[in-house]
Formats: C-alpha cells, structure tokens, sequence
C-alpha cells in the first residue's frame, strides 16, 4: 500500500469520527434542552445555558466530505 492511501485512509476515518460526533452533540443538545423545559416548568425565571445553539437560521456547520474523501474511503 502506497503513503498517500494510508493517508486517505486515515482522514476518511477522521471524517467518519466527526459525523459520529455531531451526531453525539446533536442528541446532547436533545437532552439539555428536554432537561431546561423541565426545569422551566420549576423554575419560570430560569435562563438556559449560554452554551446553546440557535434553533433556527444559525450558521450549522455541516462536515460533508468532497468526492475524493468518499472514493477514498470506498478504496477507489
């Protein structure tokens, strides 16, 4: 196997990790906001974390990988 493959390899990996991880945050992001309507309902007052994402119109930073990333990650 050629360097330049096991590279393409290794970032195909990485990029199949980062899908894996916004997926994780976006299931988090469920959870925190189910958790701050419960809390809400305890507490009127209360203001969410500063941590959250707009639910609408935010800039969303999609990792899509180019066509070389998937035909890497095929073993073309």
């Amino acid at each position: 196997m050629s360097v330049a493959y096991e590279f393409k390899q290794k970032r195909a990996a990485l990029t199949d990790r980062l899908q894996q991880i916004e997926r994780e945050r976006a299931d988090i992001q469920e959870l925190m906001n189910a958790l701050d309507r419960v809390i809400l309902s305890y507490e009127p007052d209360y203001q969410a974390s500063t941590l959250r994402r707009p639910e609408h119109g935010g800039s969303s930073r999609k990792v899509k990988p180019s066509s070389s990333e998937v035909k890497a990650a095929m073993g073309a």
